[in-house]
């Protein structure tokens, strides 16, 4: 009878931790061909960096956008990975971005999601940056990203997604 308690007890405390990594991801084909409709002429040339300081001095020192992605690497599969945030660095380079990220646990105001993801996924975490593109501003190119991704880190999506996210 107590292997079979122990048994429960550790069936219990995988669900416990297993709910406490649910994230939620919103899937929608619509969002997707709008994107390609009214922005598919806007070229970016990706970079991709893990999250970790040993990194940061290849990251480009310009203005751009970026995406973290969180990338389990099991199995050796090419193309895995969730994005969980798009970002701009339109005031600051793409590098001083970055490094704020490895340093964000250690800012009084810091955002709590911010901190979370840092923590949580360390090993996981992938940047992945693109200067802006030539007449592009980056609060068009990260709008356009967010609304075509929305990714579920970012809190300042457009009220008509959110009001529509946020009936379910």
């Amino acid at each position: 009878m107590h292997e079979v308690i122990n048994r429960v007890d550790v069936f219990i405390s995988e669900v416990r931790e297993a709910k406490s990594f649910v994230e939620r991801f919103i899937l929608w084909p619509k969002r997707w061909r709008e994107y390609l409709r009214d922005h598919g002429d806007i070229t970016f040339e990706w970079q991709r960096f893990r999250l970790d300081l040993s990194e940061a001095e290849d990251v480009p020192d310009k203005p751009g956008v970026y995406t973290i992605l969180i990338e389990p690497g099991i199995a050796g599969h090419p193309h895995c990975s969730f994005l969980v945030y798009v970002g701009k660095a339109e005031k600051q380079t793409l590098k001083t971005r970055f490094k704020q990220y490895l340093t964000s646990e250690q800012k009084p105001k810091a955002r709590p999601y911010i901190i979370y993801l840092m923590r949580e996924y360390a090993d996981y975490l992938v940047f992945c940056c693109s200067e802006l593109p030539v007449g592009v501003g980056a609060d068009k190119a990260e709008q356009a990203l967010q609304e075509g991704y929305i990714p579920p880190y970012c809190r300042a999506l457009p009220a008509t997604i959110r009001r529509v996210i946020g009936a379910f």
